[in-house]
């Protein structure tokens, strides 16, 4: 994932949540100057304002192999299905619906080639 990429999904979930920049701004601790940075991708971002962002926002950060865009939906297709195994099995915490929304936003990159 790049900055540009984390700042396009931040700008999303902020709008879906109704909130604009200084509101986020005013529940993180922080500038709405950094908000506007952080949604336009600027890569030297403080990553504990940014951790604390996600944070207010209700987003989980995992970490995820990652998958070669270059080859087939299958690598994509495979790591949902290892997670989902592991949600069932009870190894896997409850991932919120934004990451969801967010995988699927990424398996339909994969499918055009982005």
């Amino acid at each position: 994932m790049t900055p540009e990429e984390l700042g396009h999904y931040i700008r999303q979930e902020r709008k879906a949540r109704l909130l604009n920049q200084t509101e986020l701004a005013a529940r993180v601790g922080c500038s709405q100057r950094f908000i506007s940075e952080l949604e336009r991708g600027k890569s030297t971002a403080e990553l504990g304002l940014t951790l604390r962002v996600l944070d207010a926002l209700g987003i989980e950060v995992g970490f995820w192999p990652r998958v070669d865009r270059s080859g087939s939906i299958e690598a994509l297709n495979d790591l949902i299905k290892q997670t989902e195994e592991q949600l069932q099995s009870g190894q896997g915490r409850k991932r919120h619906r934004p990451l969801a929304s967010f995988l699927e936003e990424e398996e339909q990159k994969a499918r055009a080639g982005i």
